[in-house]
């Protein structure tokens, strides 16, 4: 039997059978949430990787990686639209003061090895050719399990079919007549020429308009090489002058008819139409 004493400054409390049992007091829990605060930011993210990368590989992961297109594709900019439309206004200058004295001085500069090249350097702009390329880099996302490929490339077939069907209708509408074409220049000969041959459809150019439409959409998707691809396409738009297949406001108004193509593509699908899974 234990005696008796005061609960005093050197009092303890006597083992009682089952005390191990017993719920821990306050004093425990206030340990325990202080071993809890002293873990660091840097430990914790220590643990964090492993399991975001296990959520990667197919895993329960911390993070959903799925995304939609509007972060797959940069959201193109209403000041975008000033630029094209900058290109549409400078159109009415070139045909009146510069069309002329450049078709002359193209035609004095050409050479076999110029024609060559160029002629190479055409072909790059064709429609087809531009939808295959964007369907190969949709198909390539598609085998390799990359949204953003996939992206790039639907939109971009998207925006070379819009861009190709719409410069179509415009040709027969402005019915210009070719730099070798009798009439050189002239709008409107024989309109309506729908059916009356390519030399009545000049204006405006239709490689300069796939060749941007796939650039802007390729720049907007991978920001980093947008001087590459709009470089690329203003080697196409120039090679079609050099060739004498269009005059310079030609290629300039198919290259805003192409930025504006790329641009209402990007445009729509900035709202998430699906979500790609990487």
């Amino acid at each position: 039997m234990h005696a008796l004493t005061p609960r005093g400054r050197g009092y303890q409390r006597p083992w009682r059978p089952g005390r191990e049992h017993a719920p821990p007091h306050r004093g425990d829990y206030d340990s325990s949430a202080l071993v809890l605060n002293r873990l660091s930011h840097s430990s914790l993210r220590a643990i964090l990787p492993p399991l975001q990368h296990r959520s990667e590989k197919g895993g329960v992961g911390l993070r959903d990686q799925s995304y939609s297109t509007r972060e797959a594709v940069q959201m193109p900019r209403a000041g975008n639209l000033a630029y094209i439309l900058g290109l549409l206004a400078l159109v009415p200058f070139l045909v009146l003061y510069l069309d002329g004295s450049v078709r002359i001085f193209v035609l004095s500069v050409q050479g076999r090895w110029g024609l060559l090249v160029a002629t190479w350097v055409s072909s790059a702009g064709y429609g087809l050719v531009n939808a295959a390329l964007a369907a190969i880099i949709m198909a390539t996302g598609l085998l390799l399990g990359r949204p953003r490929e996939v992206v790039a490339g639907r939109l971009g077939l998207f925006a070379v079919i819009a861009g190709g069907l719409s410069v179509q209708i415009l040709k027969h509408l402005f019915c210009r007549s070719r730099p070798l074409a009798e009439g050189a220049g002239r709008f409107f000969t024989a309109f309506p020429c729908v059916g009356k041959g390519s030399w009545l459809r000049s204006f405006p150019s239709g490689h300069s308009v796939t060749a941007f439409a796939l650039a802007y959409v390729l720049s907007r998707t991978y920001p980093k090489g947008s001087w590459a691809f709009y470089a690329l396409a203003t080697m196409v738009a120039f090679s079609r002058v050099y060739l004498a297949s269009h005059f310079l406001s030609d290629i300039v108004a198919g290259a805003a008819f192409g930025l504006f193509a790329g641009w209402i593509v990007c445009r729509l699908a900035a709202f998430p139409l699906e979500d790609a899974r990487s």
